[in-house]
């Protein structure tokens, strides 16, 4: 019976340790815009946002990309992408994220055309939005 046990414990640790690296989801820092993943492109939308806020700067391409992400499948995704375009721009250019694609059409050709406007420069400079007080927003 000791014979047997022996090879029997190592044998459970290495499938129980196959199992669980076999079960990791994979990251939603990776792939970008251009992931398959919903969460990879909702959370570059947020970090590129994040990062125009600081700078006050965003990439024509960054810009560009979200654009795209107008025409998503997903509807996170696109309110995602039409929530920071409105917070860089002030404007939703009449996008509605929740309408059928083919409504949502034209306002697209409108945020593509935006898009490509500016002087054709590849940094794009945005007014920041001012950051609130914390006693302001929780009301004290």
């Amino acid at each position: 019976m000791k014979a047997q046990s022996s090879w029997q414990r190592p044998l459970l640790i290495l499938v129980v340790g196959c199992l669980l690296l076999g079960c990791q989801a994979p990251s939603i820092t990776r792939g970008g815009f251009n992931s398959g993943s919903p969460a990879a492109r909702t959370h570059a939308i947020e970090v590129t946002i994040q990062d125009s806020r600081k700078t006050g700067q965003i990439s024509r391409q960054n810009l560009k990309s979200i654009v795209e992400l107008l025409n998503a499948d997903d509807d996170l995704v696109r309110f995602m992408a039409i929530s920071g375009l409105t917070e860089l721009s002030g404007d939703d250019l009449g996008y509605r994220f929740f309408d059928p694609s083919a409504m949502r059409f034209n306002a697209v050709q409108r945020w593509r055309a935006y898009a490509l406007e500016s002087n054709g420069t590849d940094l794009i400079t945005i007014e920041p939005m001012v950051e609130t007080k914390k006693g302001a927003e929780d009301g004290s």
